[in-house]
C-alpha cells in the first residue's frame, strides 16, 4: 500500500511540475500511479506461491528485480499482468499503458509522457522506501523536462510523508 500511495502522490506532483506540454491532468497520473502495480496483486491473488519463489530470488540475490524474477518463474512479469488486467476490464488506454510500460525508463509508443511520469515516480519511491539517496539522472525527466530541483523536491516530500503513509496502511490493514 505504502508504494502505491506514494507513487501516485508522485507521479501527480511530477505531473504538476513537467514543463511538457502533455495530454494528461495530473489527476490522470495520480490514477496511473495508483494502478501502475496492479498486475502484481493480480499474480500474488492467483499464484501466491509463484510470486513468493519470485520475492525469496530477489531476496537471495537470484535475480535483479521482481520484474525478473516473475518472468524466470511464470514467464510474465507484472507490467505485462497489469497490461492484460487493464485491457480485461477496458481501462482506458493511457493508464493501460502507463501499467505496462512504467518500467522502461525509454519508452517511446502511445502515452510516453504518462509512463514516464508513473516510471520516474516508481523510481524516486524505490529509493525513498530502500532509505537510498534521491536517484541522480533519469532519461524520464529529459522527456518530462522536469528538473533535477523539481525531481530532489518531490523525493524530499515522500521522504517526508513516508512515515504518515506507513500509518495510513497499517490503518486500512
Amino acid at each position: 500500500w505504502c508504494s502505491v500511495l506514494l507513487a501516485a502522490d508522485a507521479a501527480s506532483r511530477l505531473a504538476a511540475d513537467s514543463a511538457s506540454n502533455h495530454e494528461f491532468e495530473p489527476a490522470t497520473a495520480r490514477a496511473a500511479g495508483l494502478l501502475h502495480n496492479l498486475g502484481l496483486l493480480w499474480l500474488v491473488d492467483r499464484l501466491p506461491a509463484q510470486v513468493d519463489q519470485a520475492f525469496i530470488m530477489v531476496k537471495s540475490n537470484h535475480a535483479e528485480s521482481i520484474q525478473q524474477a516473475l518472468t524466470q518463474v511464470l514467464g510474465v512479469d507484472q507490467a505485462q499482468s497489469g497490461r492484460y488486467l487493464g485491457n480485461s476490464w477496458a481501462l482506458p488506454e493511457p493508464l493501460v499503458s502507463a501499467m505496462a510500460y512504467y518500467p522502461e525508463a525509454d519508452y517511446q509508443g502511445s502515452h510516453c509522457e504518462l509512463v514516464a511520469t508513473v516510471g520516474l515516480a516508481v523510481r524516486l519511491v524505490a529509493a525513498v522506501l530502500k532509505e537510498e539517496p534521491c536517484p541522480e539522472q533519469d532519461i524520464r525527466m529529459s522527456i518530462l523536462g522536469i528538473t533535477d530541483e523539481k525531481v530532489i523536491s518531490v523525493f524530499e516530500q515522500l521522504s517526508g510523508q513516508m512515515a504518515i503513509t506507513r500509518d495510513i496502511a497499517k490503518v486500512l490493514i
